[in-house]
C-alpha cells in the first residue's frame, strides 16, 4: 500500500507544479497584453503532426506551425490547430500532402517577436488559468485519496488477532508468532 500512496502523492505534486507552472506562464502572458502587436502571417496544418509543446494538453492535439515576419525579420510559433484549420475541407490533392496552408492574425511581443502566438495574450492568459485550476484540483483531489487510502487501509488491519498461515497452509499458533 505505500507504494500505492507514494506514487499518488508524487502525482500529485507533480499536478501542483505543472498547476504552479501554469499560473507563472499565465500571468507571463498577462503582463504582454498592454504591449502586443499583431500581423499577418502564414499558417500550415499538418494532420499527421501531434503538438509536442509544454503541457498534456497541448500533446493531444494537432500542431499548426505558423511563420511571420517583423521588420523584415522572419519569425516561427507552434500551437494548437484552431477548430476552423481542423474543419477546412481539402481543396486541392496537395492540401492531404502537406496540410492547407491559410493566412492568419499572429500576435507578439514586440520587444521580442519569438514570444508569438495565434491567439490574444488575454485569450491565453485565460487558457493558461484554466488549466492552471484544473492541474491543482486534480493535484490536490489526489493528495486527498492517497491519504484517506492509507486511513481505510488502517482501519481494516487494526484490531482482531486473524490467523497465520504458514508457506504450506497448515496455521500458526498465535504463541509461536510472537517469539
Amino acid at each position: 500500500m505505500r507504494s500505492f500512496r507514494g506514487r499518488m502523492t508524487l502525482l500529485s505534486v507533480l499536478l501542483l507544479l505543472l498547476g504552479a507552472w501554469e499560473i507563472y506562464t499565465a500571468k507571463l502572458d498577462l503582463g504582454l497584453t498592454a504591449n502586443e502587436r499583431t500581423t499577418r502571417g502564414t499558417v500550415k496544418f499538418d494532420p499527421q503532426r501531434k503538438n509536442d509543446s509544454d503541457t498534456l494538453f497541448n500533446t493531444l492535439t494537432l500542431r499548426c506551425d505558423f511563420y511571420f515576419e517583423v521588420d523584415g525579420g522572419p519569425y516561427v510559433g507552434h500551437e494548437i490547430c484552431p477548430k476552423q484549420m481542423i474543419a477546412t475541407s481539402k481543396s486541392s490533392p496537395m492540401d492531404y500532402v502537406g496540410g492547407p496552408v491559410q493566412s492568419v492574425t499572429v500576435y507578439y511581443d514586440p520587444s521580442n517577436p519569438s514570444t508569438n502566438s495565434m491567439m490574444d495574450f488575454t485569450t491565453r492568459s485565460k487558457w493558461d488559468s484554466t488549466k492552471a485550476k484544473l492541474f491543482i484540483i486534480v493535484g490536490f483531489l489526489l493528495l486527498l485519496f492517497s491519504q484517506l487510502s492509507t486511513l481505510f487501509s488502517r482501519k481494516g488491519n487494526s484490531g482482531g488477532t486473524g490467523e497465520a498461515i504458514d508457506s504450506e497452509g497448515a496455521a500458526i499458533p498465535e504463541k509461536s508468532r510472537e517469539e
